[in-house]
């Protein structure tokens, strides 16, 4: 006799995950671009070279489909940059910025999946590109940092024994070299102003957001480094980050449930 307070096998105790299929491990977390009423743009690399655009369609049932890949001829080895759409440019798309292992660094279009342009550093980069604005910073793993038009991928200067970029101001770019140093450079041609020096093994965040920079020592202490004239953070890319913020709707207001004896009550003060 069948025992009809026993659970149902053949139905699953949960809803499947949304997943989709790419080819390679994903050795990243994935990136959400954009969140919208429609749903919800991501991408992610794997470790055979190719980045996936995705997105979860929340009109047909939340489903992750992948729109398009940009496939490379080398390993993936730092999270992609995104660079959101300039909101004073009618139809500008969001760029994507990715480094493979064998030194060429891609910027492909949000919308429609193109590649805007390619360039190569002839060394192998392991770290993430850093997109601010109409300009982006490649440090290759040997020694030295590019900076490049975000559009046109041209190459407006470099400079020599950069391993890592740190932060960035309106005159000035950080970066560490291999002895933990923090160099200081000139944004407009990439000359070294100054050294400083910093303890080998003191972290040093990679930070896109503003121009502060940031250090972490082996004992946990944090500390936020400014320009002497910068009292207040410069928010880079603030306007195109507002643009692509998604927009929260507000849960419907409760309702107060009534009994009928309530409702008939013509002194009740509530109603």
């Amino acid at each position: 006799e069948e025992d009809k307070d026993s659970p149902d096998l053949k139905k699953p105790a949960r809803e499947t995950p949304m997943h989709c299929r790419s080819h390679g491990r994903a050795i990243f977390q994935p990136m959400v671009t954009r969140d919208d009423a429609g749903g919800e743009y991501t991408i992610w690399p794997t470790d055979l070279g190719y980045v996936y655009f995705g997105r979860i369609d929340r009109e047909l049932l939340n489903a992750f489909v992948v729109k398009f890949r940009l496939e490379t001829n080398a390993r993936i080895n730092s999270q992609p940059a995104y660079l959101p759409p300039d909101p004073k440019v009618i139809g500008d798309s969001g760029l994507v910025i990715a480094a493979s292992g064998d030194g060429f660094v891609y910027a492909v279009k949000e919308e429609g999946g193109g590649t805007l342009w390619r360039f190569s550093t002839g060394e192998p980069i392991i770290n993430s590109p850093a997109a601010i604005g109409d300009r982006v910073y490649v440090a290759t793993q040997i020694g030295g940092m590019y900076c490049l038009e975000s559009k046109t991928g041209k190459n407006l200067w470099f400079t020599p024994g950069v391993v890592q970029f740190v932060a960035a101001s309106k005159d000035r770019v950080y970066g560490a070299d291999r002895i933990g140093r923090l160099l200081i450079i000139d944004a407009a041609n990439g000359a070294r102003l100054d050294v400083m020096n910093t303890e080998k093994n003191v972290i040093k965040l990679s930070n896109t957001d503003t121009d502060r920079i940031y250090l972490i020592d082996r004992k946990g202490l944090v500390q936020c480094l400014r320009e002497l004239e910068l009292d207040k953070p410069i928010m880079h890319d603030l306007d195109r980050k507002e643009a692509v913020k998604p927009i929260l709707k507000e849960p419907p207001a409760p309702q107060q449930e009534t009994t009928p004896e309530a409702e008939a009550d013509p002194d009740n003060p509530f109603l």
